[in-house]
């Protein structure tokens, strides 16, 4: 009996350290310690959409960020950091009106002058839309870096496709579409890109979810945001 109660006890010990343990991934990239910068994607292929299509990417990364409780900015030219590093000429107008695109070095200088500890930069490419079969598909890149050195912590990279319900305006379906690609393509970056954020969650009690309905966003809202980003030009 006195075996038996410790082989009980050492047990309970094993499972109570696999429980505490996190993967080596994990532990090499932490959740982020301060607000994280989103950058606008870089859309190829897109077209006259590239800019709807950004928005719809980056509006769903910056959801599922604030699902694992980060601190996130969308970047914009309108920021207050970034109208005096105008001003001050910091950078030129056409990389304060529309993001650093693809260098690295300009994401970083800004993220610094925003005040934030870490940054994202997206790209699209081989980005279609057939309006007969209302699908929308791309590859989707997304990188992970620190404000402070610039250096990379993670970059995932996915295949992407996403179908517009057969009833949707014929002027939302590509919106949808994208929306619903990026439904799964959020949660695979993020599951990528962070992922001591999944033991966190898997923490947490499991609450009912009493909406009904798919968790995309609505092509609606994304014309909106596209509306406000213009806007602000």
């Amino acid at each position: 009996m006195l075996l038996n109660t410790r082989g009980l006890i050492a047990g309970i010990a094993i499972v109570g350290a696999v429980a505490v343990c996190q993967p080596a991934s994990a532990q090499n990239k932490p959740l982020p310690t301060g607000p994280v910068v989103v950058f606008p994607a870089v859309v190829d292929g897109a077209g006259d959409s590239a800019k709807s299509v950004s928005a719809a990417v980056v509006e769903a990364l910056r959801s599922r960020l604030k699902g694992i409780g980060a601190s996130v900015v969308v970047y914009s030219g309108k920021l207050p950091s970034m109208l005096r590093a105008r001003e001050e000429q910091m950078f030129s107008k056409e990389v304060v009106d529309n993001g650093p695109a693809d260098d690295r070095d300009a994401a970083k200088k800004m993220s610094v002058n925003i005040g934030a500890t870490e940054f994202v930069q997206v790209f699209v490419d081989s980005y279609k839309f057939d309006a007969g079969s209302r699908t929308a598909s791309f590859n989707l890149n997304v990188n992970r870096y620190l404000s402070s050195t610039g250096a990379p912590v993670g970059t995932v990279n996915f295949k992407q496709q996403g179908i517009a319900a057969a009833g949707t305006a014929s002027k939302l379906q590509e919106a949808e579409a994208v929306s619903r690609a990026m439904t799964v393509g959020a949660e695979q970056s993020i599951g990528g890109l962070y992922p001591a954020s999944t033991i966190v969650e898997n923490a947490k009690p499991v609450k009912a979810n009493k909406k009904k309905g798919n968790n995309w966003i609505k092509p609606a809202f994304i014309l909106g945001l596209l509306g406000l980003y213009s806007g602000t030009r």
